[in-house]
């Protein structure tokens, strides 16, 4: 399912210009229980009146197509890995 998702952002991203080849990730704020403060009924980017908010995430991650390529090179030896009966650590992520 990972593999999925990897392919598909970046199916995606190669569609748009050179220098727009990103993603932007917002990491949620969290409390002092470690849960985030993130209201999920709410849209995670927008208000509702459609405005952007960003008052709820604590910093943003930029993540660029060449680091979501090594990813999908990392999470496709994990799965040949897998094939063969060799455990990796981190494969229960990849698998589920």
């Amino acid at each position: 399912m990972r593999e999925a998702a990897l392919l598909a952002a970046i199916n995606c991203l190669n569609l748009a210009q050179l220098d727009n080849q990103w993603i932007a990730i917002g990491q949620p704020k969290t409390n002092v229980t470690g849960s985030n403060t993130c209201d999920v009924t709410k849209s995670p980017k927008r208000d509702y009146e459609g405005e952007l908010r960003l008052s709820d995430y604590s910093e943003t991650v930029v993540v660029s197509l060449q680091s979501i390529e090594n990813e999908l090179k990392l999470v496709q030896a994990r799965l040949i890995l897998a094939a063969k009966g060799i455990s990796t650590f981190g494969l229960q992520d990849i698998i589920y």
